[in-house]
């Protein structure tokens, strides 16, 4: 994935790749069957699928134990909190979200009209061309002139 996003100058964030990626594996495969001797690949596969069912018991145990984990980002109840700010002072939709990527993002995933993200809360040149914005805590959510 790296190799690809330097070649291609994008960043890849999700797994759309993953079918590319799986084809590249097929070919080294298919190159090289002739060298492959199955007989010495049984510790490989002992460890694969020793790995492969420990996975989601190790996801699972620290889901349920931590509760400080990203999974655990109460975005929902954050949005309609900014909601209800913005719905009492404003009327026009919001229509852009500036702060951290992570909780911005999120933000804006969950309000009602799906603002832009427009960056991190140092760009003051959106604040200042700003029609109506509020900031809650280090996120600021608003409308263009």
């Amino acid at each position: 994935m790296a190799v690809t996003s330097l070649i291609s100058g994008s960043k890849i964030r999700t797994m759309w790749m993953t079918p590319f990626y799986l084809f590249m594996g097929l070919l080294i495969i298919y190159l090289f069957k002739n060298q492959i001797n199955l007989k010495k690949l049984n510790n490989f596969i002992i460890s694969f699928v020793f790995l492969f069912l420990l996975s989601p018991f190790v996801y699972a145990y620290v889901s349920l134990t931590k509760d400080d984990k990203r999974t655990d980002y109460s975005g929902r109840e954050i949005a309609e909190k900014v909601q209800i700010e913005w719905d009492n002072n404003f009327d026009e939709p919001i229509e852009f979200v500036i702060g951290d990527e992570w909780e911005a993002g999120n933000l804006s995933y969950h309000l009602k009209s799906r603002p832009k993200w427009e960056g991190f809360l140092s760009n003051n040149k959106i604040l200042n061309e700003a029609n109506e914005y509020i900031c809650i805590d280090n996120i600021c959510v608003g409308t263009y002139k």
